[in-house]
């Protein structure tokens, strides 16, 4: 699954508004608003960087299906070129 469904559903699952996920990433010091919340689901952006992403695994995995550490890993499959990953997937 791709950062983007990932991270849309794990807000959907959380049941919390983009600003209140955007307040508990700020309260764990990692400044995020809820507009760039926003474009990292509906517009073509690449991923958050990796404080975001842990600090986001951190926020939803206990309230969501979300793992800890998969918007991270995510991000770094999303970042890799689709025929590089194919490549690294296959063990070739």
């Amino acid at each position: 699954m791709s950062y983007k469904k990932i991270l849309s559903r794990s807000i959907k699952e959380s049941g919390w508004s983009m600003r209140e996920i955007a307040r508990r990433c700020t309260n764990k010091g990692v400044n995020l608003s809820q507009g760039y919340l926003s474009k990292l689901i509906n517009e073509d952006i690449p991923p958050a960087s990796d404080k975001i992403n842990l600090v986001l695994g951190e926020v939803l995995s206990p309230v969501t299906s979300i793992e800890f550490d998969e918007l991270y890993i995510e991000a770094y499959k999303d970042r890799i070129p689709k025929r590089v990953l194919d490549k690294l997937l296959s063990g070739v």
